[in-house]
């Protein structure tokens, strides 16, 4: 039986390169690790750059965290649509968009990444909307429904087709390249070891998925690591968060809700939708004098 022997660190330091052409000696990797650590301890912002989310192994990378990690292994993009859906009778809109990574020095690809957003994605498919204001046609005993309280009166909201897909395509084609630039970045610094992808936009199949592996009726890891970062991008404070999560469903933390809860809170943060609330309810309320 043939055994396989396994060389010490000194045996590998010193090994003739001639048979095998590495491109780094393992000291050299070592080194760079070390510079790559201490540069998210130093330059890196927790909160901003990058978030610890309970439950998960890695912390997450944030765009303005992937674009540090560009600026400081000097990196230039460069952007391409690489396949696009504009269907303006339809209004289903899709877009796929590769960021290359530029060694600025070598001009050369240092990596490229992928990512791609539609409007048939639940937070751009949907809107929540008042009885008068719902399309014509269309009965409010079969819409999803939830309640809201304004003024000391509460008020039926009922979720419906968005009827104005077509505002949405230059938001869906940044949000296709930022997904793409965290994808390129973790590529091209090899930090995939230290941070996992950008999770802003866990789909819906995915929460789904993971509700059908568990049978408790908390908020699954994916749903919680969406609303770590939907709370980042709308720059929601973990106080703030609390107090919602408390005056709002009585619970102490995003570990205690319910995967029903959760879901109602990811549509209440929802930036546009509670502009649209808010001018929906002015435009209720005028109808009604």
């Amino acid at each position: 039986m043939n055994e396989v022997s396994v060389m010490d660190r000194n045996e590998v330091t010193g090994y003739n390169q001639s048979a095998v052409d590495f491109a780094m000696s393992v000291d050299e990797m070592e080194e760079r690790m070390k510079i790559m650590q201490d540069f998210i301890k130093r330059a890196m912002v927790e909160g901003q750059d990058f978030g610890k989310i309970p439950g998960t192994d890695k912390p997450t990378l944030l765009k303005p965290g992937a674009e540090k990690l560009g600026t400081f292994y000097g990196y230039s993009n460069k952007v391409d649509v690489v396949n696009k859906i504009e269907d303006w009778k339809g209004g289903f809109f899709h877009y796929e968009v590769k960021v290359s990574l530029i060694n600025k020095k070598t001009g050369c690809v240092e990596a490229e990444g992928i990512g791609s957003c539609n409007s048939k994605e639940a937070r751009y498919r949907y809107r929540w909307a008042f009885e008068n204001q719902l399309p014509r046609g269309v009965t409010k005993e079969e819409l999803p429904r939830k309640a809201i309280t304004k003024n000391g009166k509460t008020y039926n909201l009922y979720r419906t087709e968005n009827d104005d897909v077509f505002t949405l395509p230059n938001t869906l084609l940044k949000m296709a390249k930022k997904r793409a630039f965290v994808d390129a970045t973790l590529s091209a610094t090899r930090t995939s070891g230290i941070f996992t992808q950008d999770v802003e936009d866990y789909t819906e199949a995915e929460i789904v998925e993971s509700e059908t592996k568990t049978n408790s009726n908390l908020a699954t890891d994916p749903q919680r690591k969406k609303l770590y970062a939907m709370s980042k991008e709308r720059k929601i404070s973990d106080e703030v968060m609390h107090s919602i999560i408390t005056e709002r469903y009585k619970k102490e933390s995003s570990k205690d809700l319910t995967k029903t809860e959760i879901q109602d809170l990811f549509e209440f943060l929802e930036k546009e939708e509670e502009e649209d609330i808010e001018k929906g309810f002015d435009e209720y309320e005028k109808g009604k004098k």
